[in-house]
């Protein structure tokens, strides 16, 4: 449970990342950087870990205290992409908006996991 907790704390650490690297962009118009690459792939292997993890204490017997933590979960995972894939053809500034917004989504669901865990 330990490991679970640890990786649930690096996907919040990321996620608060992730907002400051979409605030940067935003407030100075940047196109995507080596940067935002890294700190998504980070956050995509946390948030598989996190839930692989969760998985395996699932099928040992934990439960948490919802079962829309499963939920809660997958949209953690798909925030960031689904929001990039969305703003694709946009703008740098609107695309560092949708990343802002979708960062944001994706560390209140964190937020969330954290309170039905």
């Amino acid at each position: 449970m330990a490991l679970h907790f640890s990786l649930a704390l690096g996907c919040g650490s990321l996620a608060v990342a992730v907002i400051v690297e979409a605030v940067f962009r935003l407030v100075h118009h940047a196109a995507p950087s080596r940067l935002t690459v890294i700190l998504e792939v980070a956050f995509e292997i946390f948030v598989t870990l996190a839930g692989l993890m969760g998985l395996l204490l699932f099928a040992t017997g934990h439960r948490p205290k919802e079962m829309l933590h499963l939920l809660y979960g997958l949209i953690a995972l798909g925030a960031i992409p689904v929001g990039d894939v969305i703003a694709m053809d946009y703008t740098n500034g609107k695309k560092a908006a949708m990343r802002l917004g979708m960062a944001v989504v994706a560390l209140g669901v964190i937020v969330r996991l954290f309170m039905t865990g």
